[in-house]
């Protein structure tokens, strides 16, 4: 009888296109069990991004690797992406290709290799265009000024060839309204191919929702005044995406602001039954177990000191793998501040989720990623500075929250990558404006479920951060516990050996780490955000190369930090 992938192998060759005829085949090795058979590969695309998925069969010991190279179709140069992440598990492949041009075709082509060989094909090849900016407009309907009803619109959809359009007359501000507290708002139900542009809307316990649609934008619009003032810790959402066949929302240039209600922090209660004192209250941005695949870009979501989020983008189930962003979405380009709990919450399935370029001050948690269900993330080029809650003084927790790889349940296992985020939390003991907060660490791990490992975070790649922070870059307390998978390096730090490794913690420096003390000038206006570098920086070409996220780099190396500048 002959083995299944010889079999499978076999039957694959019958499928064979012209384009994999082009490809060369791999020799066939004697250890059927242990080679590597690559299957499919699936390209998931964006305006900016594209997620990839190769897998393969066989590889009964893990030790298959695989290299991801793209071009622009037809002409552009072969240029190597960042190295995928290896679900041994499900058999598959993952990485992401970041800073692509929009409407643009991407050929991509994946290499696999096995020390006890590769069947069938060895590469396997595919294209895929990222998405169009502006895409063909079939009719539009234009709102008078005024207050309408939310529930006084019958929406149409489009078409892929000829999207709908709901607009405001340029005469007056539209609002669309919704007056119950416990309603849902807004709501885009089983649609697709929509466009909402420069609408106002407010009202509602959730102020719009997509519910089970896809290709649906928001433009240019403001979401406010949702929620309920007389319970203002319970919780409401500016913008909710839902359900398994939601999918491709896109929320750009939007403002979130004014809500109804303000989250609670640490110390005091909310309304929840039986109360906690984990904020809630107003969020942004929601997911709710939905399909995927989104865009949240270039919004602000402004909170104040009378309206504190509880998160500002979240989402829920955090312990499931489609809960959260889940897969192939991207965050990137927010302004976002007054945050008492995360500013953005990752939690979740995180598989090809990609959040960078994020501007987040005021809050208690920049970052969550508890946990990376199945990975991977990528966190990169935020900047996070003024940080702290609600409180007075105010307080803060680490900067990026990880965790949730052991324990009950146990779920983080995925891979994370934290590259190139400027964190600005210094420890001004001489009263100065950052005397009363700061982060004792930039990364730390916090719990999801309980019991020994809860709070361990496991497969964490740290490179070319700049973190000025209390007392560590990380407080990694499980780093020499197996399988030791979390690497940092080539990170600028304010103390000379910022890795707080082991419990208890020996502090180590990075091998290729760069030290300046707190006072070193860095940044041309650190107070007021501005955190380009100051010529004589030592974070100037101090970064190392990563393919697929630096190669543009100016100067002798990439600079550390969230901007590249000289």
């Amino acid at each position: 009888m002959l083995h299944p992938l010889i079999t499978a192998a076999c039957v694959f060759g019958l499928l064979t296109t012209w384009a994999d005829a082009q490809q060369p085949t791999a020799p066939r090795m004697k250890s059927p069990g242990d080679a590597c058979l690559p299957l499919t590969l699936e390209l998931v695309p964006t305006f900016e991004c594209v997620g990839v998925y190769a897998t393969y069969a066989g590889d009964e010991n893990g030790d298959s690797t695989a290299s991801v190279e793209y071009r622009e179709y037809p002409a552009g140069v072969w240029r190597q992406a960042h190295s995928p992440w290896n679900d041994v598990n499900g058999g598959e492949q993952r990485t992401s290709l970041v800073g692509l041009t929009a409407q643009t075709e991407y050929e991509v082509r994946v290499s696999f290799s096995d020390p006890d060989g590769v069947w069938g094909r060895g590469m396997l090849l595919e294209r895929t265009q990222t998405w169009v900016e502006d895409p063909p407009i079939g009719s539009v309907f234009t709102y008078p000024p005024g207050t309408h009803g939310a529930d006084s619109m019958t929406l149409q959809s489009g078409t892929s060839e000829a999207w709908q359009v709901y607009q405001a007359d340029s005469l007056g501000a539209v609002i669309i309204n919704d007056s119950q507290v416990d309603s849902w708002g807004f709501s885009v139900s089983s649609k697709e191919y929509i466009i909402f542009r420069n609408l106002v809307f407010t009202g509602g316990r959730d102020a719009v929702v997509v519910y089970n649609s896809h290709h649906i934008r928001f433009e240019n619009c403001e979401v406010r005044e949702f929620g309920d003032a007389l319970h203002p810790t319970r919780t409401a959402r500016g913008l909710v995406m839902r359900g398994s066949d939601c999918k491709q929302v896109v929320v750009q240039d939007c403002h979130f602001h004014s809500p109804l209600g303000s989250a609670n922090d640490w110390d005091s209660w909310n309304e929840l039954d039986p109360p906690t004192h984990h904020p809630d209250g107003p969020h942004g941005i929601w997911f709710w177990e939905s399909g995927g695949n989104h865009v949240v870009r270039r919004n602000l979501l402004a909170g104040d000191d009378d309206h504190w989020w509880s998160d500002a983008i979240c989402g829920q189930p955090n312990g499931a793998e489609h809960g959260g962003p889940y897969r192939d979405v991207d965050i990137y380009d927010n302004t976002i501040h007054h945050v008492n709990d995360d500013a953005i919450e990752l939690d979740g399935g995180q598989i090809n989720v990609r959040c960078f370029g994020n501007d987040i001050s005021r809050s208690y948690v920049a970052i969550s990623t508890i946990p990376c269900i199945a990975g991977p993330s990528y966190v990169f080029r935020n900047v996070v500075w003024n940080i702290g809650d609600s409180r007075v003084p105010a307080r803060a927790w680490t900067v990026l929250k990880l965790g949730g790889a052991e324990g009950n349940p146990g779920l983080g296992k995925g891979s994370q990558y934290i590259y190139h985020n400027t964190i600005y939390a210094p420890y001004d003991p001489g009263g100065g404006p950052f005397a009363d907060v700061y982060a004792f660490s930039a990364i730390g791990g916090t719990t999801f479920g309980d019991g020994a490992g809860a709070n361990k975070f496991i497969n964490v790649t740290c490179r070319n951060n700049i973190v000025l922070a209390a007392e560590a870059l990380v407080r990694d307390r499980y780093y020499y516990t197996p399988p030791g998978t979390n690497t940092y390096d080539y990170d600028l730090t304010c103390q000379s050996h910022p890795l707080a490794l082991g419990d208890p913690h020996t502090m180590l420096a990075e091998e290729h780490g760069v030290y300046a003390p707190l006072w070193t000038p860095l940044f041309v206006d650190p107070g007021q955000g501005d955190f380009s570098l100051l010529p004589g920086s030592p974070a100037l070409d101090g970064g190392v190369v990563i393919p697929g996220f630096n190669d543009e780099y100016l100067g002798m190396a990439p600079d550390i930090g969230a901007l590249e500048c000289y």
